[in-house]
C-alpha cells in the first residue's frame, strides 16, 4: 500500500537514517544508464473499495520498524 504521497528513495533513506540516529545518507545525484527514474503507485483502488487510508506517515512508520523494543 502507499500513502498517496510520492516519496523519493532519498527521502526514505533520510527518514531511515534519522530513525536509526545515523548519519545523513550521501547521494551522488547522478543516475546510471538503465536505472528506473520514476516509479509510483496508487492507493486509490483500496481507498475506493475498502475505505482504507494510510494512518502512519513514513517517518513514524520507519521509526516504529527499527524500534529496539519492537
Amino acid at each position: 500500500m502507499g500513502s498517496g504521497r510520492v516519496t523519493t528513495i532519498g527521502e526514505v533513506a533520510s527518514a531511515l537514517s534519522t530513525a536509526m540516529d545515523g548519519p545523513e545518507p550521501v547521494t551522488p545525484g547522478a543516475y546510471r544508464l538503465g536505472d528506473v527514474r520514476h516509479v509510483t503507485e496508487s492507493s486509490q483502488r483500496i481507498m475506493d473499495e475498502l475505505g482504507w487510508r494510510a494512518g502512519t506517515d513514513l517517518a513514524a512508520g520507519l521509526a516504529d520498524l527499527v524500534a529496539p523494543d519492537r
